[in-house]
């Protein structure tokens, strides 16, 4: 599995691998690419000011993949993106301090053609006015289950893990399950059975089940990245759609510190 984390658009790039069968130290390496213009230096010292990467790509990997999204600073671009991913599309806003993005009315659904790409782009512009560097334009997942997987490194424990029921109902529902990193496949199994959302991974009420088994291998992943790069904070991918076949990761957040020494695995060597 491999995440492509970065910062800011065109200013720069971090990227971290991720071998699915190794927990190596040191798998994460940046690149920073300068485009010269103020504006962007300004972004780039801020973001990493407060060590925040505000987007993650993820290719696929036991078929868990990043939505489709094409960034636009331009309305004329982010009608071009649109076709591109195909109709219906979301509009995000993007700006360094759009980090919840509902709350700042910095999100525009189900956006069927050009003029309501263009339309939604303005009122992005009118409401968020400097806050605004640009949109996301992403492709619109409507079924599946919303869960969400998380993750901090905590001063003593180490990196932990968080899986639980997503959506915008994270913190009102508080339906969330911890583990210590990385995960074996038995704990992974035993994270998802403390969610009480599992009943919908499974079908409920008549709805099909899904896919639990890529939630389950996305956890595994999630869970040896965390171990592998001591640099990441936080880490919070929500909503995860998880889909009759297959699961997609909509949004994701990383706040990424200082490297520093890393906590020793707490698997045994023998």
């Amino acid at each position: 599995m491999s995440l492509h984390a970065f910062p800011t658009p065109g200013a720069a790039q971090r990227q971290t691998v991720l071998d699915g069968g190794s927990r190596a130290r040191g798998a994460c390496s940046a690149n920073h690419l300068d485009d010269g213009q103020e504006r962007e230096q300004q972004r780039e010292h801020d973001e990493q000011h407060h060590h925040v990467v505000k987007q993650i790509r993820v290719e696929p990997a036991h078929d868990a993949i990043a939505v489709d999204q094409r960034e636009s600073r331009l309305a004329a671009e982010a009608e071009e993106a649109a076709s591109a991913i195909g109709f219906p599309v979301v509009m995000k806003g993007l700006g360094a301090t759009l980090l919840h993005k509902t709350e700042a009315g910095a999100v525009r659904l189900g956006l069927k053609d050009g003029d309501a790409v263009r339309m939604a782009f303005t009122e992005l512009q009118t409401i968020l006015k400097e806050r605004l560097d640009g949109v996301l334009v992403q492709q619109m997942v409507t079924d599946g289950v919303e869960m969400v997987v998380g993750g901090l490194n905590d001063r003593l424990l180490g990196p932990v893990i968080m899986a639980g029921t997503g959506g915008v109902f994270v913190e009102l529902l508080g339906d969330t399950a911890f583990r210590m990193c990385p995960l074996t496949e038995p704990e992974a199994r035993a994270l998802i059975e403390d969610v009480r959302g599992r009943v919908l991974l499974r079908g409920y009420r008549g709805a099909p089940p899904v896919d639990e088994d890529t939630f389950r291998a996305l956890l595994l992943a999630a869970s040896q990245l965390l171990d592998a790069c001591p640099e990441i904070e936080e880490m919070d991918l929500n909503p995860v759609i998880v889909r009759r076949k297959g699961a997609i990761v909509v949004d994701a957040r990383i706040k990424v510190g200082a490297p520093g020494e890393s906590h020793r695995s707490r698997r045994i060597s023998y």
